[in-house]
């Protein structure tokens, strides 16, 4: 079982920003550019909340970000990393799937067929400890799906919140989401895998709404 698998998660770019230490402006304009783009996103990014990332991301830029403010590697130097994985990884998240290493501010990874670390030279290497990155962020993440349990199953409309879409009580999660998700037949426990600080009676809410617009 990957350590991936039972942490599955739809996290909003404000989420994501909380939880890696980048910012939203950041994020938006690195899936703009191509170097990072959310795993779950909507073709038009115009639309609200149409970036939405994956554990798997989050862990993927909570590396870049160690890297960046820890080890100081630039973004030009990252982007080519970026560039290099791409074609010579076999995955399509390798920023959190490989496990990486820092030498001389150049980065390199242990390549899974070889097992050599592809582009590494004589000297010492710093290891960046894939292991302890993903137990950070499942921390964190189990904490943002800790919700006041009087707010469950309570749809809300806030001003200044989604643009005014309704969401869940205590959450960012638009209702319409979730609806257009049990519209495609997806069962409760797919659509709480992905919106992991949803519970069952959220569910039952947004089956109520979809209902209520189909009568």
């Amino acid at each position: 079982m990957s350590e991936f698998d039972n942490v599955i998660a739809a996290l909003t770019t404000q989420h994501v920003s909380e939880l890696t230490g980048l910012s939203v402006s950041q994020l938006a304009k690195w899936d703009q550019e191509g170097f990072f783009k959310p795993e779950h996103a909507e073709e038009n990014r115009r639309l609200p909340y149409s970036r939405i990332y994956s554990f798997r991301d989050v862990v993927g830029l909570r590396t870049i970000s160690i890297l960046r403010k820890e080890y100081k590697i630039g973004l030009p130097k990252l982007k080519a990393v970026a560039r290099k994985l791409e074609h010579e990884a076999s995955t399509l998240r390798p920023w959190s799937e490989l496990q990486l290493s820092v030498l001389k501010k150049d980065v390199v990874f242990l390549d899974k067929k070889s097992g050599q670390q592809v582009g590494a030279t004589d000297g010492q290497i710093a290891l960046i400890p894939l292991e302890s990155v993903i137990d950070d962020m499942r921390r964190r993440v189990e904490f943002l799906k800790k919700r006041p349990i009087e707010g469950h199953g309570k749809i809300e409309r806030h001003k200044h919140v989604m643009q005014n879409r309704k969401v869940f009580s205590g959450t960012r999660i638009p209702v319409d989401v979730v609806a257009s998700h049990l519209k495609a037949g997806h069962s409760l426990g797919k659509i709480l895998q992905e919106f992991p600080m949803l519970v069952k009676a959220d569910i039952d809410a947004a089956r109520s709404e979809l209902n209520d617009k189909a009568a």
